[in-house]
């Protein structure tokens, strides 16, 4: 979301460039998290042997949620994250989308089998997590 980019002072660079950041940071955060010391060149980070320290207890890494509601984002998710987390669309200009099918049973189970197509042999591997939220105005 927009706010949390402007909270943390990091742009809020188009969704092209948001997304290839993201990915380049989970493959940084996976890195360091190994037992080796980690080496990284990126566009948009650059790590040098970092022997991070204290070393997570959970192997090869802790948890990694990625919540997401866009079929790319699924996909990268569903490739990458250990939970995902079934949300409904960003849009471009950083919000939520406010569309009520995005809570439909139908769209829910469209977004499982993108997950399920790009998550492949791991999908068994992978926890899904979703939102209910409580006094809606949605029956």
């Amino acid at each position: 979301m927009a706010s949390e980019y402007e909270q943390t002072g990091i742009p809020f660079d188009p969704p092209g460039i948001r997304v290839e950041r993201m990915q380049e940071a989970l493959h940084v955060l996976k890195g360091i998290f190994a037992e080796k010391p980690f080496t990284f060149a990126g566009q948009h980070y650059t790590i040098k042997v970092l022997d991070s320290f204290p070393k997570p207890f959970q192997k090869p890494h802790p948890a990694l949620l990625i919540g997401a509601g866009s079929k790319r984002m699924l996909s990268i998710a569903a490739s990458e994250a250990d939970i995902i987390g079934i949300l409904q669309k960003a849009l471009t200009n950083g919000t939520i989308s406010e569309d009520p099918a995005e809570r439909f049973a139908e769209t829910i189970a469209q977004k499982v089998e993108w997950i399920r197509q790009a998550a492949g042999v791991r999908i068994n591997e992978v926890e899904l997590c979703s939102l209910i939220e409580h006094g809606s105005s949605l029956h």
